[in-house]
Formats: C-alpha cells, sequence, structure tokens
C-alpha cells in the first residue's frame, strides 16, 4: 500500500470517488489544485482499483450538465455525460467561470458539473468495491442539495 505524495497531488488530474450518507456515489476530478480527503492519500492502489471499476462501468441513464458547454469545445459537457450516465455524481475542482474563453480557472473546492436521473448506490456495486467503497464517505449528506464542495 502506497500514499500519493505531495507532488502527485499537485501534477496530475487524479480522479476520485466518495459516497454521501445516502450512499450516492460520486467522482471528483482536482485538476491538480482540489484538495483531496486522506481516505484517498493513503491508499493510491485502492484508488486505481475504484478508477478502473468505475471506468469499464457501463451506462445506466441520462443525465443533467449543470453548466453550459462552450460550442468550440465538447469535451467539458463529454466527460460530465461519460461519469453520470453511470449513475455518478460528478465535481470538478474547475468552477467553469472561464469555460466559454476555453480557459480552465482550477479551484481548491468542487463544483457540481453532472448529475444522474438515477444515481448509483453503494449497495449497487459488487462486495469488493463495496467494501472499498465503504471507507471513502465524505460529509454530505445529499449529492443534489449541493453544488460546492469543500474538502479538509
Amino acid at each position: 500500500m502506497s500514499r500519493y505524495e505531495q507532488d502527485e497531488l499537485f501534477a496530475y488530474d487524479i480522479e476520485w470517488y466518495a459516497a454521501d450518507s445516502l450512499g450516492q456515489i460520486a467522482v471528483f476530478c482536482t485538476s491538480g489544485v482540489g484538495d483531496v480527503p486522506e481516505f484517498v492519500c493513503e491508499d493510491k492502489e485502492r484508488n486505481e482499483l475504484l478508477i478502473e471499476f468505475f471506468d469499464k462501468l457501463g451506462y445506466k441513464c441520462d443525465c443533467e450538465i449543470c453548466f453550459t458547454p462552450p460550442e468550440n469545445n465538447p469535451m467539458p459537457g463529454n466527460v460530465a455525460r461519460r461519469f453520470s450516465r453511470k449513475g455518478l455524481f460528478y465535481f470538478d475542482s474547475d468552477d467553469c467561470s472561464k469555460i466559454h474563453k476555453n480557459i480552465g480557472s482550477p479551484q481548491t473546492f468542487y463544483t457540481k458539473h453532472s448529475y444522474p436521473e438515477i444515481p448509483l448506490l453503494i449497495s449497487d456495486l459488487p462486495d469488493g468495491i463495496r467494501q472499498m467503497m465503504r471507507n471513502n464517505k465524505i460529509d454530505v449528506v445529499d449529492f443534489y442539495d449541493v453544488n460546492r464542495i469543500d474538502i479538509k
């Protein structure tokens, strides 16, 4: 078991997963700036296994995008749809304040970019992944009700 080192957190766009109090699952992308909780930092291999699992997960529903994707760059909207059609809430450290200039504006906090019509729950996961996700909880009651999340 190895840790994410401080320089890795600032050099890479780290993807990580967490559940709210209802057992709904969200993906968070750091853009090398967003704060990362200790449960992610403490076990790099566990996080990589979760990334691999969720990357292979198929689509289960439609989703809503929380920003207007720029006409000249469909990638932000495509990324949001790719995550949330799997049933995941998607939060990114880019607050989208400069998205129409095609400029990222990463912050230490996370802004909701999209959400699923039918959320994926921890109880829906295979046992091994469910056990890993039980460690990945943040202090949010319901991801539907928040647009910004600060990680301590």
